[in-house]
C-alpha cells in the first residue's frame, strides 16, 4: 500500500499528489491518502469515482481523515495513456462558462448583480449546449440558497450542463451545506475543464 501524506495541504494538492501516486501503480494497488479537511476528502472521493476506482474514507482523528483508493492493474495501452495524462476526466468539454463573482463587470455592484442574473438566464436559453458552469470565489454564492439564479442554473443542469462550485470557496464562505444546484469540485478540475474546453465564456 502506498501512503500519501497530504496533511496540511489544500485544494488541489491532495488530488494531484494522489493522481501522481496512482500513475506509478502499473500493476495496481491501494493508495491511502491522509488529509485534514472534509473538502479534501470530498475531492478525492469524486476523483476516484470519476475514474472508476473503488474508494472509501474514514475519520481517524479530530482533524485527520484517510481515503483509501484501490487502483486496478492496467493494460499496456492504459499504462501509456496514464503516463502522458493523469488529468481528472480529461477530454473535450465544448463550451465552459466561468464565473468568479456575484456581479458582472466593474462600477456599480447592484447593476452588476442584475447584469449577471441576465447573463445566466441568457446562458440557459442558448440553443448551443453549455457543457459546464464553473463557480469559484464569490461566484459560488450563485448556486446557494437565496440566489436569484438557482432556477436558471437548474435549467442548465437539466440540459446536461455540469454546475460545479469550488469546495474551498464554499468552505471559506461557510456555504457548503447551502448548495442547491450542482456539485462541489476542486481547483484541479476547474483548471482541467478550462484547458479542455473548446470555448470559455466569462461574464
Amino acid at each position: 500500500m502506498v501512503v500519501v501524506n497530504a496533511m496540511g495541504e489544500v485544494c488541489p494538492v491532495p488530488v494531484v499528489m494522489t493522481l501522481k501516486a496512482a500513475a506509478k501503480l502499473s500493476d495496481g494497488g491501494t493508495i491511502e491518502t491522509r488529509v485534514d479537511n472534509e473538502v479534501a476528502v470530498q475531492n478525492l472521493m469524486k476523483m476516484a469515482q470519476q475514474k472508476g476506482y473503488v474508494v472509501s474514507s474514514e475519520r481517524i482523528g479530530d482533524k485527520e481523515h484517510r481515503v483509501k483508493i484501490t487502483i486496478p492493474a492496467r493494460s499496456g495501452h492504459d499504462q501509456n495513456e496514464e503516463a502522458v495524462d493523469t488529468r481528472e476526466g480529461s477530454g473535450h468539454r465544448g463550451i465552459v462558462a466561468v464565473i468568479s463573482a456575484g456581479h458582472m463587470g466593474s462600477g456599480d455592484d447592484k447593476l452588476g448583480a442584475i447584469l449577471l442574473k441576465g447573463f445566466i438566464y441568457a446562458l440557459s436559453q442558448q440553443a448551443k449546449q453549455i457543457d459546464a458552469v464553473l463557480l469559484y470565489n464569490g461566484g459560488v454564492k450563485l448556486a446557494c440558497s437565496g440566489s436569484d439564479s438557482i432556477e436558471d442554473l437548474k435549467a442548465l443542469e437539466d440540459r446536461g450542463c455540469a454546475i460545479l462550485s469550488c469546495g474551498t470557496c464554499l468552505d471559506c464562505y461557510g456555504l457548503t451545506a447551502a448548495v442547491e444546484v450542482g456539485g462541489i469540485t476542486n481547483m484541479y478540475e476547474i483548471v482541467d475543464r478550462q484547458l479542455q474546453a473548446d470555448l470559455i465564456v466569462r461574464p
